[in-house]
């Protein structure tokens, strides 16, 4: 009977002692982003959301990088314009601004040059820099 006691107490104890290492914080927290201009974070949240972007008028940003589902679709291989399955599935958008490349495979340098690619894939948005 003194045994089970006695390994309960050790391992409280152990467990005790190695609380505060664990509670701290692992890695340091993001800064936010400095925001210079209102207006353009403004149209980028209007164009993220915005379907006619797309050939079918159905198909927005938001709706393979889902902000409510850590924006990401959650899917095996995403789901483009006109329902078409594409080879992959979509990385987040958050916290891509501070990535060194975009999409899975880094073959665009930065987001300007990342958010031209999905509106003129047929498998994804499906319409063309024009139309857009």
């Amino acid at each position: 009977m003194k045994t089970p006691v006695l390994t309960a107490l050790a391992l409280a104890a152990a467990m005790a002692a190695a609380a505060p290492a664990f509670s701290a914080e692992p890695v340091d927290p993001i800064e936010p982003v400095k925001v210079d201009n209102p207006a353009l974070v403004e149209l980028g949240k209007m164009l993220f959301f915005e379907p006619r972007l797309s050939r079918s008028g159905f198909i927005s940003c938001n709706s393979c990088h889902n902000l409510a589902t850590g924006g990401v679709d959650n899917l095996k291989t995403s789901i483009g314009d006109y329902w078409q399955q594409g080879p992959i599935n979509s990385p987040t958008v958050l916290n891509s601004y501070g990535q060194i490349a975009q999409f899975w495979d880094g073959r665009a340098k930065t987001l300007a040059e990342q958010a031209a690619g999905p509106i003129a894939n047929p498998l994804e948005m499906a319409s063309t820099h024009e139309h857009a």
